[in-house]
């Protein structure tokens, strides 16, 4: 009895080791890793996706064109894949720590030539998203505008330049020039294109400006001026009334807009649909808000 239980104990053991054997001939492990790079400028490619073919195990590449990927299951090959480069497959040892790097080549897709014309329609006011929207801002004017805020703050940025454009040579040789001719070196010609203009006077400022309805008051912090100006060559009190002349607190909100010595219409005046087309550009949605770009023009080309 003793020897046939020593028999099963035996066989036990031997069967018990047998399958831990088997066991970690069926747990071995694959691991690889390695570098992806663009075949022509050697740069590393990311975000290639690396899987195991026939499998949804795999990673994708880091921003250093580098992955590693491991698995126990029984794997034979990679693909290598990643749009507007060709696909790649390589062969994998099983169960073995492998370094498998490799070099992508672009895949350049000629496309089809695709035309697109469009219908020129008649503008209309009705029913035109646009019109609806920009009625929207009308209707909520008394609302919306700075005299409805019991009090408001605010940062205003003003910039104001002066320049002589048309700059030719037969200006620039004047007898009353000759002295200040290192003018003429800040001529720009990409502010108009076409044109070669010389800026002759420049004002910038920046300040905090607060209002109160009640008692009423109003009140401007300048924080940062800066002027760039020919003192020798222009009359800067001039220029300064002229400023004064020229620049007006304008007021959308009001039905006209007083713009030297003319009247313009608001564009969103009481009755602007009827002096304005308009059109939205691009909507964007912004903290939750979705805003819209517009533009508009003038019916009347006068």
């Amino acid at each position: 009895m003793y020897s046939k239980l020593s028999k099963k104990v035996h066989t036990f053991v031997l069967l018990f080791f047998s399958l831990i054997a088997t066991g970690q001939i069926f747990a071995q492990t694959t691991t690889i890793r390695g570098v992806i790079t663009d075949i022509k400028t050697g740069d590393a490619i990311p975000f290639v996706n690396v899987f195991y073919e026939g499998t949804s195990i795999g990673k994708i590449t880091d921003f250093n064109g580098q992955y590693f990927i491991e698995t126990n299951e029984v794997v034979s090959r990679l693909r290598f894949s990643l749009l507007g480069y060709k696909t790649e497959f390589r062969d994998v040892s099983y169960g073995e720590s492998q370094i498998l790097s490799l070099k992508l080549s672009p895949e350049v897709k000629q496309l089809k030539e695709l035309t697109i014309k469009g219908e020129k329609k008649r503008y209309r006011n009705k029913s035109n998203p646009a019109v609806e929207l920009i009625q929207l801002v009308i209707d909520h004017k008394k609302e919306n505008r700075k005299d409805a805020f019991s009090a408001y703050q605010y940062e205003k940025y003003e910039k104001v330049q002066f320049a002589l454009s048309n700059i030719s040579e037969k200006f620039k040789n004047k007898k009353y020039l000759k002295q200040f001719q290192f003018i003429f070196d800040n001529l720009d010609s990409n502010q108009m294109p076409g044109k070669v203009i010389l800026p002759m006077y420049l004002k910038e400022t920046l300040s905090d400006v607060y209002f109160r309805k009640n008692p009423k008051e109003e009140k401007e912090i300048i924080k940062g001026n800066r002027k760039v100006d020919f003192d020798d060559f222009l009359n800067n009190e001039g220029v300064e009334s002229f400023i004064s002349y020229l620049y007006q607190d304008i007021n959308i909100y009001n039905n006209t807009i007083p713009i030297l010595t003319n009247q313009f219409i608001s564009p969103i005046a009481d009755n602007g649909p009827l002096f304005y087309r308009y059109y939205i550009k691009d909507t964007v949605v912004l903290e939750d808000k979705k805003c819209y770009h517009m533009v508009f023009y003038p019916r009347s080309k006068e």
